[in-house]
């Protein structure tokens, strides 16, 4: 009988070594596949760096966007509509006097070419209050003119830059152009007399 005992404990000794043998062989197979498969780590890594770029071009986006938004309460309340198919003949004068009759004026540009001062057929109007602008724009969209039909639009504020009326001063006889050839003009018609005039004539 201990024969027969001892004969079954070496069997089932050696039916686990084979059992172990075989769990080993399948935990290596498992390990070289998942060594095989491309880590989520270096993805992760590289999407990371796909957001990052983006962000920092969203980030100056709005930083943009801020700096335009971002201004005092006076500045966000104004409103500012823009004129269109604008008649000649209809100038700045015109412009204030006609817009006036709705409400304060802040400033009136019409835009001008910086070579010649000639009109370029639209401006911006500026009113003191957005609303005004708003229904202004509204009463003007269409409104025939001097033969021609006036298109207006009023300007949300974040639109409207803090150096649009920079050029409201261009005029015909001031613009740079002109400028440029009465100094240059100058210059020549200095030479041409210093090149015929001889010194002792001075």
């Amino acid at each position: 009988m201990l024969i027969k005992g001892e004969s079954r404990a070496t069997n089932s000794l050696a039916l686990q070594k084979s059992k172990n043998v075989k769990l080993k062989k399948k935990t290596s197979q498992i390990w070289k596949t998942s060594a095989m498969i491309p880590k989520a780590k270096s993805k992760a890594t590289s999407f990371l760096a796909l957001q990052k770029s983006k962000d920092a071009k969203l980030k100056k986006k709005t930083s943009q966007f801020q700096k335009n938004v971002q201004r005092n309460d006076e500045e966000i309340q104004r409103g500012v509509i823009y004129i269109s198919r604008i008649p000649y003949g209809f100038f700045e004068t015109g412009l204030t006097k006609y817009f006036s009759q709705f409400g304060e004026l802040k400033n009136v540009m019409l835009a001008r070419s910086k070579k010649t001062g000639a009109s370029c057929g639209y401006a911006y109007v500026e009113f003191e209050s957005y609303d005004v602008a708003r229904i202004v724009a509204k009463v003007m969209d269409g409104y025939l003119t001097f033969g021609k039909i006036m298109k207006c639009e009023c300007l949300d504020p974040w639109r409207v830059s803090p150096d649009l009326f920079k050029d409201k001063n261009i005029r015909p006889g001031n613009c740079p152009l002109v400028k440029r050839r009465a100094s240059a003009i100058s210059k020549v018609c200095l030479l041409i007399t210093a090149i015929t005039i001889p010194p002792s004539m001075y």
